[in-house]
């Protein structure tokens, strides 16, 4: 309704409604029929696909709070048109430098694909060590309380899949 209402993408009002959408529904299921959701939807992966700015960031965030334990709007996203150009855009922010970023990609990635075909590329085991890293090194060094929770709901998310918790049984760094 704010973005509708903008005259442009830079106010702060949308920045900052972003930013408690954000914060209102981490750890909170939100309905999928609840109205606006698909047009919400519409607006994150758009943004999420355009060139980075500041609010990029919490719109990550946001879809990964949305994506999370949500068989309907997960359901939708996959349905969608372009959704490998939607997860290609997520691949890439997988190098990205900010670490919550990262998280918040590979939240989304966990939450849309982990069960799947594209999913078994990411997850597999060449690749789940760099994760189980990452999320160690920020719960050891900390990048932030908000990075660490979402840290903590990925390794929980990722050890729902029987062959990622034989990885981290088998991950060096343990031995």
């Amino acid at each position: 309704v704010i973005h509708r209402h903008s005259a442009n993408l830079t106010e702060p009002v949308l920045l900052q409604s972003i930013q408690l959408l954000q914060r209102i529904t981490y750890d909170v299921r939100v309905f999928h029929a609840t109205g606006n959701i698909d047009e919400l939807i519409t607006f994150l992966i758009h943004h999420i696909q355009s060139l980075e700015d500041d609010l990029t960031m919490p719109c990550l965030g946001l879809m990964a709070n949305l994506c999370r334990h949500n068989l309907s709007v997960q359901t939708h996203m996959k349905n969608l048109n372009n959704v490998k150009g939607f997860y290609r855009s997520l691949i890439k922010f997988l190098a990205h430098s900010s670490l919550t970023v990262v998280v918040f990609s590979l939240s989304i990635l966990t939450s849309l694909t982990l069960n799947e075909e594209v999913g078994e590329k990411i997850f597999h085991a060449k690749n789940i060590h760099q994760t189980f890293q990452l999320i160690f090194n920020i719960l050891v060094n900390g990048d932030g309380t908000l990075t660490r929770k979402y840290s903590v709901d990925l390794l929980v998310d990722l050890l729902k899949n029987p062959k990622i918790t034989d990885y981290l049984s088998r991950y060096e760094h343990f031995s």
